[in-house]
C-alpha cells in the first residue's frame, strides 16, 4: 500500500499555519488575562528627583509645601529599612507637605502603604481626601497608625468607587518630619475587560489546546 506523503511544501505551509494558530491563541489568552489588571507603583518607576510634577502612565503627582511647589519629595528614595507595609526604595519626603494625585481616568481602587520616621506618639500616620469624577470632595479620612516598630506605619485601602483625586496630608509633622510612600495600587483602565476568573481562564486554556489539537488531528 503506498504511503499518503504529503509534498514537503504543503507540510511546511501546514507546520506554518500550526504555529500561527498557537500563537495567536497563546496571545489570546494572555491578553484576557492581562487586561484590567489593577497597577502597583512601587516608587522606583522614575529615577530619583523630584515627585512634584512628576507623571506616570495614569496618574500625576505635585507635592507642595504652604499651597507652593516644594522639591522635597522624591522617587528611588531610599528611606527607612524594610518594614511591613513599606519596601522601599520608594517616595519619601517631608511630612510637612502635601501630596496630590490625579488619576487620568478615574480609578475604582486605591491603596498604598504609609510610613513616617517616628512611631511613639503618633496616633495617625496621615489623612487622604479623595475625589470623585465632578471633582467633587468625598470627605477627609484620617489614616490611622497600625504598627510602631519602630516606625508607625499604615496601609490604605479606599473602598469602591470612582476617585479622579487623591490629597494626602500627614499630621503631627514636628513629631515625625519625613513620610515613605510605597506600593500605590490604582486601576489606570477601569472601562477595559473584566479580568476573568482562574476557573474561566483554565476552562479557555482547555478549549484553546482542544482547538489546536483538532487542527493537527486533521491537517
Amino acid at each position: 500500500m503506498a504511503k499518503n506523503v504529503l509534498p514537503r511544501t504543503r507540510r511546511r505551509v501546514i507546520h506554518m499555519k500550526k504555529q500561527g494558530l498557537a500563537y495567536f491563541c497563546t496571545m489570546l489568552l494572555f491578553a484576557l488575562v492581562a487586561s484590567a489588571t489593577p497597577v502597583t507603583l512601587t516608587g522606583t518607576e522614575l529615577p530619583f528627583g523630584p515627585l512634584d510634577g512628576s507623571c506616570v502612565p495614569g496618574v500625576c503627582f505635585t507635592y507642595t509645601v504652604g499651597g507652593f511647589p516644594s522639591l522635597d519629595a522624591n522617587w528611588s528614595t531610599i528611606g527607612p529599612p524594610t518594614q511591613t507595609f513599606v519596601f522601599p526604595p520608594g517616595i519619601e519626603g517631608g511630612a510637612g507637605g502635601v501630596v496630590t494625585m490625579f488619576f487620568t481616568v478615574p480609578t475604582p481602587i486605591l491603596s498604598f502603604g504609609l510610613a513616617r520616621s517616628a512611631g511613639l506618639g503618633l496616633p495617625f500616620v496621615g489623612s487622604i481626601e479623595l475625589f470623585d469624577p465632578a471633582m467633587t470632595s468625598l470627605g477627609v479620612t484620617p489614616i490611622p497608625t497600625a504598627l510602631v516598630d519602630p516606625f508607625a506605619e499604615a496601609f490604605f485601602s479606599a473602598p469602591a468607587g470612582a476617585y479622579s483625586k487623591a490629597v494626602l496630608t500627614f499630621s503631627d509633622s514636628e513629631v515625625a518630619m519625613r513620610f515613605f510612600l510605597d506600593d500605590i495600587t490604582f486601576d489606570p483602565d477601569p472601562g477595559g475587560a473584566p479580568v476573568p476568573e482562574p476557573a474561566t481562564i483554565v476552562l479557555l486554556g482547555s478549549g484553546l489546546a482542544g482547538l489546536i489539537a483538532r487542527r493537527w488531528r486533521s491537517a
